[in-house]
Protein backbone atom coordinates (compact mmCIF):
# COMPACT_ATOMS: atom_id res chain seq x y z
CA UNK A 1 0.00 0.00 0.00
CA UNK A 2 1.19 3.32 -1.00
CA UNK A 3 2.15 6.06 1.36
CA UNK A 4 0.26 9.44 1.03
CA UNK A 5 2.79 11.95 -0.47
CA UNK A 6 3.56 15.08 1.67
CA UNK A 7 3.02 18.10 -0.47
CA UNK A 8 6.38 19.88 -1.43
CA UNK A 9 7.47 23.25 -0.12
CA UNK A 10 9.62 23.86 -2.97
CA UNK A 11 8.36 26.97 -5.12
CA UNK A 12 6.56 25.79 -8.17
CA UNK A 13 8.45 24.80 -10.98
CA UNK A 14 8.00 27.43 -14.18
CA UNK A 15 6.20 26.02 -17.41
CA UNK A 16 7.61 25.30 -20.38
CA UNK A 17 5.53 28.14 -22.16
CA UNK A 18 6.19 31.73 -21.81
CA UNK A 19 3.23 34.04 -20.34
CA UNK A 20 2.34 36.53 -22.97
CA UNK A 21 0.75 39.83 -22.95
CA UNK A 22 -0.76 41.60 -25.08
CA UNK A 23 0.96 43.65 -28.17
CA UNK A 24 -1.27 46.07 -28.84
CA UNK A 25 -2.51 48.60 -26.45
CA UNK A 26 -5.99 48.90 -24.62
CA UNK A 27 -6.81 52.14 -26.50
CA UNK A 28 -6.13 52.67 -29.93
CA UNK A 29 -4.04 55.91 -29.81
CA UNK A 30 -4.19 56.18 -33.56
CA UNK A 31 -7.48 58.33 -33.37
CA UNK A 32 -7.62 61.89 -32.67
CA UNK A 33 -8.86 63.76 -29.04
CA UNK A 34 -12.34 64.69 -30.62
CA UNK A 35 -12.54 61.13 -31.60
CA UNK A 36 -11.76 60.21 -28.11
CA UNK A 37 -14.26 62.68 -26.37
CA UNK A 38 -16.99 61.59 -28.68
CA UNK A 39 -16.45 58.22 -27.87
CA UNK A 40 -16.91 59.36 -23.98
CA UNK A 41 -19.29 61.07 -24.55
CA UNK A 42 -17.50 64.45 -24.06
CA UNK A 43 -19.97 67.26 -25.45
CA UNK A 44 -17.26 69.82 -27.79
CA UNK A 45 -17.32 72.94 -27.23
CA UNK A 46 -20.04 73.72 -29.61
CA UNK A 47 -22.80 71.32 -28.02
CA UNK A 48 -21.53 72.75 -24.87
CA UNK A 49 -22.13 76.28 -25.51
CA UNK A 50 -25.94 75.12 -27.20
CA UNK A 51 -26.76 73.54 -23.46
CA UNK A 52 -25.77 76.18 -21.32
CA UNK A 53 -27.76 78.50 -23.53
CA UNK A 54 -30.76 76.42 -23.09
CA UNK A 55 -30.17 76.53 -19.55
CA UNK A 56 -30.06 79.88 -19.18
CA UNK A 57 -32.91 80.75 -20.95
CA UNK A 58 -34.98 78.52 -19.00
CA UNK A 59 -34.06 79.48 -15.72
CA UNK A 60 -34.59 83.14 -17.15
CA UNK A 61 -38.50 81.56 -18.14
CA UNK A 62 -38.89 80.56 -14.36
CA UNK A 63 -37.68 83.82 -12.77
CA UNK A 64 -39.81 85.75 -15.09
CA UNK A 65 -42.78 83.84 -13.51
CA UNK A 66 -41.90 83.93 -10.67
CA UNK A 67 -42.77 82.29 -7.05
CA UNK A 68 -44.63 78.92 -7.22
CA UNK A 69 -46.49 79.81 -4.23
CA UNK A 70 -48.96 81.74 -3.91
CA UNK A 71 -49.06 84.48 -0.52
CA UNK A 72 -51.71 83.63 1.72
CA UNK A 73 -54.51 85.99 2.16
CA UNK A 74 -55.48 86.71 5.87
CA UNK A 75 -58.53 88.10 5.04
CA UNK A 76 -59.35 85.17 4.20
CA UNK A 77 -58.06 82.57 7.44
CA UNK A 78 -60.75 81.62 9.97
CA UNK A 79 -59.94 82.44 13.15
CA UNK A 80 -58.36 79.50 14.12
CA UNK A 81 -55.74 78.94 10.33
CA UNK A 82 -54.65 82.64 11.76
CA UNK A 83 -54.32 81.02 15.64
CA UNK A 84 -52.44 78.00 13.34
CA UNK A 85 -50.14 79.94 11.12
CA UNK A 86 -48.94 81.89 14.02
CA UNK A 87 -48.21 78.41 16.48
CA UNK A 88 -46.33 77.33 13.55
CA UNK A 89 -44.23 80.48 12.67
CA UNK A 90 -43.36 81.08 16.95
CA UNK A 91 -42.30 76.94 16.54
CA UNK A 92 -40.20 77.07 13.78
CA UNK A 93 -38.39 80.48 14.63
CA UNK A 94 -35.46 79.66 15.76
CA UNK A 95 -33.96 82.37 18.63
CA UNK A 96 -30.73 84.71 17.76
CA UNK A 97 -27.86 84.37 20.06
CA UNK A 98 -28.72 87.98 21.67
CA UNK A 99 -32.39 86.67 22.14
CA UNK A 100 -31.24 83.68 24.26
CA UNK A 101 -29.09 85.33 25.75
CA UNK A 102 -31.38 87.86 27.23
CA UNK A 103 -34.42 84.84 28.07
CA UNK A 104 -31.89 83.01 30.57
CA UNK A 105 -31.26 86.66 31.94
CA UNK A 106 -35.01 87.19 32.39
CA UNK A 107 -34.71 83.50 34.00
CA UNK A 108 -31.87 84.05 36.53
CA UNK A 109 -33.21 87.74 37.57
CA UNK A 110 -36.76 87.44 38.93
CA UNK A 111 -37.84 91.17 38.65
CA UNK A 112 -40.84 91.67 41.13
CA UNK A 113 -43.78 92.83 38.64
CA UNK A 114 -47.16 92.32 40.72
CA UNK A 115 -50.06 93.04 39.23
CA UNK A 116 -53.28 93.86 40.54
CA UNK A 117 -55.67 90.20 41.54
CA UNK A 118 -58.66 91.42 43.49
CA UNK A 119 -60.36 94.89 43.34
CA UNK A 120 -60.22 96.74 46.34
CA UNK A 121 -63.94 96.95 47.03
CA UNK A 122 -64.39 93.26 47.07
CA UNK A 123 -61.09 92.76 49.32
CA UNK A 124 -62.11 95.43 52.11
CA UNK A 125 -65.31 93.62 52.22
CA UNK A 126 -64.07 90.06 52.69
CA UNK A 127 -61.06 91.76 55.56
CA UNK A 128 -64.25 93.63 57.50
CA UNK A 129 -65.70 89.97 57.28
CA UNK A 130 -62.43 87.90 58.84
CA UNK A 131 -61.77 90.88 61.21
CA UNK A 132 -65.76 90.48 62.27
CA UNK A 133 -65.28 86.83 62.71
CA UNK A 134 -62.26 86.87 64.54
CA UNK A 135 -63.55 89.67 66.67
CA UNK A 136 -66.68 87.46 67.60
CA UNK A 137 -64.88 84.67 68.46
CA UNK A 138 -62.99 86.35 70.89
CA UNK A 139 -66.12 88.57 72.14
CA UNK A 140 -64.76 91.87 71.14
CA UNK A 141 -66.33 94.34 68.96
CA UNK A 142 -65.40 96.61 66.52
CA UNK A 143 -62.56 99.23 67.44
CA UNK A 144 -61.13 101.33 64.28
CA UNK A 145 -60.27 104.84 64.74
CA UNK A 146 -59.99 107.27 61.22
CA UNK A 147 -56.59 106.64 61.35
CA UNK A 148 -56.63 102.82 62.17
CA UNK A 149 -59.03 102.32 59.04
CA UNK A 150 -56.79 104.55 56.71
CA UNK A 151 -53.48 102.11 57.76
CA UNK A 152 -55.69 99.51 56.65
CA UNK A 153 -57.07 100.24 53.71
CA UNK A 154 -53.74 101.09 52.53
CA UNK A 155 -52.16 97.76 53.74
CA UNK A 156 -55.10 95.67 52.34
CA UNK A 157 -53.94 97.93 49.23
CA UNK A 158 -50.47 96.77 49.34
CA UNK A 159 -51.35 92.61 49.74
CA UNK A 160 -53.84 93.36 46.60
CA UNK A 161 -51.24 94.72 44.38
CA UNK A 162 -53.13 98.23 43.66
CA UNK A 163 -51.48 100.89 42.16
CA UNK A 164 -52.56 103.48 43.99
CA UNK A 165 -51.43 101.98 47.08
CA UNK A 166 -48.70 104.32 48.74
CA UNK A 167 -46.55 101.72 49.71
CA UNK A 168 -43.72 100.72 47.73
CA UNK A 169 -45.18 97.21 46.60
CA UNK A 170 -41.67 95.52 46.28
CA UNK A 171 -41.07 95.92 50.04
CA UNK A 172 -42.12 94.77 53.12
CA UNK A 173 -43.96 96.56 55.91
CA UNK A 174 -42.50 97.06 59.36
CA UNK A 175 -45.41 98.07 61.70
CA UNK A 176 -44.95 99.78 65.15
CA UNK A 177 -46.64 100.93 68.06
CA UNK A 178 -47.65 101.09 71.01
CA UNK A 179 -48.47 97.51 72.60
CA UNK A 180 -51.91 95.88 71.71
CA UNK A 181 -53.30 97.99 68.92
CA UNK A 182 -53.81 95.08 66.41
CA UNK A 183 -50.40 95.14 64.47
CA UNK A 184 -50.01 91.27 64.58
CA UNK A 185 -53.37 91.15 63.87
CA UNK A 186 -53.86 93.31 60.75
CA UNK A 187 -51.41 90.30 59.25
CA UNK A 188 -53.21 87.80 60.27
CA UNK A 189 -56.02 89.21 58.76
CA UNK A 190 -54.44 89.70 55.54
CA UNK A 191 -52.66 86.07 56.14
CA UNK A 192 -56.39 84.89 56.04
CA UNK A 193 -57.09 87.30 52.98
CA UNK A 194 -54.19 85.63 51.14
CA UNK A 195 -54.87 82.39 51.59
CA UNK A 196 -58.94 82.65 50.69
CA UNK A 197 -59.09 84.47 48.18
CA UNK A 198 -56.35 83.34 46.85
CA UNK A 199 -53.39 85.62 46.36
CA UNK A 200 -50.58 83.07 46.39
CA UNK A 201 -47.57 85.09 45.69
CA UNK A 202 -48.42 86.94 48.81
CA UNK A 203 -48.64 84.10 51.19
CA UNK A 204 -45.78 84.62 54.24
CA UNK A 205 -44.70 82.63 57.12
CA UNK A 206 -44.46 83.61 60.23
CA UNK A 207 -42.31 83.46 63.69
CA UNK A 208 -42.13 85.79 66.81
CA UNK A 209 -38.11 86.90 67.46
CA UNK A 210 -38.92 85.09 70.82
CA UNK A 211 -39.47 81.42 69.48
CA UNK A 212 -36.82 82.07 66.87
CA UNK A 213 -34.07 83.23 69.26
CA UNK A 214 -35.14 80.22 71.54
CA UNK A 215 -34.54 77.97 68.30
CA UNK A 216 -32.05 79.63 67.16
CA UNK A 217 -29.91 78.41 70.68
CA UNK A 218 -31.08 75.27 70.79
CA UNK A 219 -29.79 74.94 67.32
CA UNK A 220 -26.10 76.19 68.55
CA UNK A 221 -26.00 74.03 71.20
CA UNK A 222 -26.86 70.87 69.71
CA UNK A 223 -24.68 71.56 66.89
CA UNK A 224 -26.97 70.05 64.99
CA UNK A 225 -25.93 71.14 61.05
CA UNK A 226 -29.68 70.42 60.07
CA UNK A 227 -32.45 72.55 61.10
CA UNK A 228 -31.00 75.38 61.21
CA UNK A 229 -33.74 78.26 61.81
CA UNK A 230 -31.70 81.24 60.10
CA UNK A 231 -31.81 78.87 56.32
CA UNK A 232 -35.56 77.99 57.45
CA UNK A 233 -36.71 81.17 57.76
CA UNK A 234 -34.43 82.73 55.42
CA UNK A 235 -37.11 81.28 52.48
CA UNK A 236 -40.75 82.58 51.18
CA UNK A 237 -42.13 85.96 52.62
CA UNK A 238 -42.08 86.41 56.14
CA UNK A 239 -43.58 87.73 59.35
CA UNK A 240 -41.19 88.43 61.68
CA UNK A 241 -43.53 89.32 64.89
CA UNK A 242 -42.88 91.33 68.12
CA UNK A 243 -38.88 92.69 66.72
CA UNK A 244 -37.37 94.19 69.78
CA UNK A 245 -38.97 91.61 72.35
CA UNK A 246 -36.08 88.96 72.20
CA UNK A 247 -33.25 88.74 73.91
CA UNK A 248 -30.63 90.06 71.70
CA UNK A 249 -27.29 89.14 72.74
CA UNK A 250 -26.45 85.49 72.81
CA UNK A 251 -23.24 84.13 74.54
CA UNK A 252 -22.11 81.19 72.22
CA UNK A 253 -18.58 79.62 72.80
CA UNK A 254 -17.59 82.94 74.55
CA UNK A 255 -18.87 84.81 71.59
CA UNK A 256 -21.34 87.19 71.84
CA UNK A 257 -23.89 86.80 69.03
CA UNK A 258 -26.93 88.51 67.96
CA UNK A 259 -29.44 85.95 66.07
CA UNK A 260 -31.87 88.09 65.03
CA UNK A 261 -29.44 90.36 63.23
CA UNK A 262 -27.87 87.29 61.44
CA UNK A 263 -31.27 85.96 60.29
CA UNK A 264 -31.98 89.99 58.67
CA UNK A 265 -29.18 89.71 56.77
CA UNK A 266 -29.99 86.77 55.47
CA UNK A 267 -33.68 88.22 54.64
CA UNK A 268 -31.97 90.69 53.30
CA UNK A 269 -30.10 88.95 50.48
CA UNK A 270 -33.40 86.84 49.83
CA UNK A 271 -35.16 90.51 49.32
CA UNK A 272 -32.37 91.31 47.04
CA UNK A 273 -31.64 88.28 44.82
CA UNK A 274 -35.10 86.99 44.81
CA UNK A 275 -37.53 89.27 45.93
CA UNK A 276 -38.76 87.51 49.22
CA UNK A 277 -40.28 90.23 51.53
CA UNK A 278 -40.10 90.49 55.36
CA UNK A 279 -42.64 91.96 57.09
CA UNK A 280 -42.29 93.23 61.01
CA UNK A 281 -44.31 94.19 63.64
CA UNK A 282 -42.52 95.79 66.60
CA UNK A 283 -43.17 98.05 70.35
CA UNK A 284 -40.25 99.87 69.67
CA UNK A 285 -40.27 103.88 68.34
CA UNK A 286 -42.77 104.69 71.50
CA UNK A 287 -41.84 107.94 70.81
CA UNK A 288 -44.01 107.87 68.05
CA UNK A 289 -41.91 108.62 65.60
CA UNK A 290 -39.08 106.83 62.77
CA UNK A 291 -36.42 108.72 64.33
CA UNK A 292 -37.08 107.29 67.85
CA UNK A 293 -37.39 104.01 66.17
CA UNK A 294 -34.32 104.45 64.09
CA UNK A 295 -32.24 105.23 67.31
CA UNK A 296 -33.71 102.16 69.13
CA UNK A 297 -32.92 100.00 66.20
CA UNK A 298 -29.30 101.01 66.13
CA UNK A 299 -28.80 100.32 69.74
CA UNK A 300 -30.35 97.18 69.56
CA UNK A 301 -29.30 95.45 66.43
CA UNK A 302 -26.29 97.84 65.35
CA UNK A 303 -25.78 100.59 62.46
CA UNK A 304 -25.53 98.47 59.90
CA UNK A 305 -29.50 97.52 60.21
CA UNK A 306 -30.29 101.14 59.21
CA UNK A 307 -28.78 100.52 55.37
CA UNK A 308 -31.05 96.93 54.90
CA UNK A 309 -33.94 98.78 56.70
CA UNK A 310 -34.29 101.73 54.27
CA UNK A 311 -34.01 99.01 51.51
CA UNK A 312 -36.02 96.32 52.69
CA UNK A 313 -38.95 98.00 54.55
CA UNK A 314 -41.72 100.45 54.23
CA UNK A 315 -42.51 101.68 57.74
CA UNK A 316 -45.86 102.23 59.11
CA UNK A 317 -47.08 103.88 62.28
CA UNK A 318 -50.30 101.83 63.84
CA UNK A 319 -51.73 104.53 65.98
CA UNK A 320 -53.94 103.64 69.06
CA UNK A 321 -54.26 102.52 72.11
CA UNK A 322 -54.39 98.78 73.37
CA UNK A 323 -57.50 96.96 73.01
CA UNK A 324 -56.68 93.85 74.74
CA UNK A 325 -58.11 92.42 77.31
Amino acid sequence: MALPQTPSMAPPTPTDKELSFPQEPLIDLRHSDEEIKRGLGIPDEETQKAYNDAHRKALERLSSKGSFFKPVDESKLTEKGKADRQRVAEANRTPTQLEAILSRLDQTIKVNYRQQVLSFEIASVVVEKIYGLELSRKNKASWFTDEQREVLDNVIKYFIGDPQCPYALHKGLFVYGGYGPGKTFLFRAMQTLCKIAPIPDMQFDEVSTKTFVTAWKNHKESKDKKNDPVIKYSRNHLLLDDLGEEKQVIISYTNAENPIDELLSERYIAFDRFGQVTHVTSNLGQGDSETALEDQLVHLYGSRILDRFNDMFEVILLPGDSKRG
